[in-house]
């Protein structure tokens, strides 16, 4: 008898039109759904608690969905439209310059968040449970004890960190969690997350919150074609020769300033002689520290390259064309750039911190972020070394096989049954 479940899929109605947010969440979301939608066990049912019409588009040009019904509240779908149209005006206006892409993005937040007065998703005949990977379980959900209730929390950085996040980067983790009742379920990114919540909530049952590991795309595995890499390379602007990557929303918490003054210091020097330093991923909150590191190599102009957002297709390969790759994040709820680097075999240099441990095993090379010399000895030894290059790069790729979305996928589902268990 299989289980019939209601899975939010706003992130990824919001991802289809917005490319800042096709980030982990967006990844993860797509990726479970998939898994569910191929699982004999499940009945899956997909709505979204936002961006109604956004998610309806995203269905009707995903191939693995298209057809398939979706719930959600026809009001707020038109408000949704409304600044859509509004934010795309705003943006036109602006013409890139940042002043006014930050007043766009802060009007549509503010949208978002006045939406959420309007009605929401309804709970429908027939449910077994509710699952959302990020949104606050819907009101119909919450006073409806038939329905089991799993939320997943990926993690508490913007409560436990708000210096890291734009102002009210909390409100959507902290409403979502408050949600939570003693009989929810809770799905974790990590162990590190886990403990997070339940010193947050500790009214939470432990044995109700749960650790289910992330994956990769089979799409993420070393290149071998030549003319793809130099493809990409001429796509983004990276120059001839090796390169450090670092790929991440450019923002004061992915601690990027650190790697640009460490690549500084060693290329200005000679001690890393023909190597460029690629930033790829959008621009995020408190960038302007990026800028200001950059700023203090003017020698080095033309050889630090920042891409901008990366399409998934062009990762793989930028990835793979890589000598190594450099995640020294001040804190990760789970860090899936770095399994996918190692997915490539590219040789990871990354944090000794929150849940990184926990995903590279003794693959990479782990260092403190808030320590410059450790990084510093970490890029001189691997650029010295090929033959260390090549043993980092065979051990990331085997532990990067120890997961799997089909794994995700059958953990969610176990999850799921245990809930309708109790």
């Amino acid at each position: 008898m299989s289980i019939t479940v209601m899975y939010d899929i706003a992130q990824l109605g919001y991802g289809h039109v917005y490319s800042y947010y096709r980030t982990g969440i967006h990844r993860v979301t797509e990726q479970v759904a998939l898994g569910l939608r191929g699982n004999p066990e499940v009945n899956l049912i997909l709505c979204a608690s936002e961006a109604g019409n956004l998610a309806a588009d995203y269905i009707r040009s995903s191939p693995a969905f298209r057809g398939m019904p979706l719930h959600y509240d026809h009001i707020g779908a038109f408000l949704t439209s409304v600044s859509h149209d509004l934010t795309r005006e705003i943006e036109r206006a602006s013409m890139g310059r940042l002043p006014l892409r930050l007043v766009r993005r802060l009007f549509f937040e503010t949208l978002k968040v006045w939406r959420r007065g309007v009605p929401e998703v309804k709970c429908i005949d027939g449910l077994d449970l509710y699952h959302s990977q990020y949104y606050p379980i819907p009101r119909s959900f919450l006073s409806n004890n038939r329905v089991r209730r799993v939320l997943t929390v990926h993690d508490i950085i913007p409560i436990r960190f708000p210096n890291f996040v734009l102002a009210g980067g909390d409100f959507i983790p902290r409403k979502a969690i408050s949600t939570l009742m003693a009989d929810d379920w809770v799905i974790c990114d990590s162990e590190c997350t886990r403990n997070d919540l339940l010193n947050f909530r500790r009214d939470l049952n432990p044995d109700r919150v749960r650790v289910v590991y992330l994956a990769t795309m089979d799409s993420f595995r070393p290149a071998e074609d030549n003319r793809a890499i130099e493809h990409v390379r001429r796509r983004y602007g990276i120059p001839d020769g090796p390169y450090i990557l670092s790929l991440s929303t450019i923002e004061i918490r992915k601690n990027i300033d650190a790697v640009i003054r460490v690549y500084g210091r060693l290329a200005s020097a000679g001690k890393l002689h023909g190597v460029s330093l690629v930033l790829a991923g959008p621009k995020g909150w408190k960038d302007g520290a990026i800028f200001d590191a950059i700023s203090k190599f003017p020698e080095l102009s033309g050889k630090i390259v920042m891409t901008g957002f990366v399409d998934d297709a062009d990762l793989p390969v930028l990835y793979s064309g890589a000598m190594l790759f450099a995640f020294p994040s001040l804190y990760e709820g789970f860090g899936l750039p770095v399994l996918e680097a190692m997915k490539c075999g590219t040789p990871v240099v990354c944090s000794n911190t929150s849940s990184l441990p926990e995903i590279t095993g003794n693959a990479c090379f782990l260092i403190d972020p808030q320590n410059e010399e450790e990084l510093e000895w970490a890029f001189l030894r691997l650029f010295e070394s090929g033959e260390l290059r090549t043993e980092m790069a065979r051990r990331g790729v085997a532990q990067a096989q120890q997961f799997g979305w089909n794994e995700t996928a059958m953990h969610t589902v176990s999850v799921y049954k245990e809930a309708l268990s109790t």
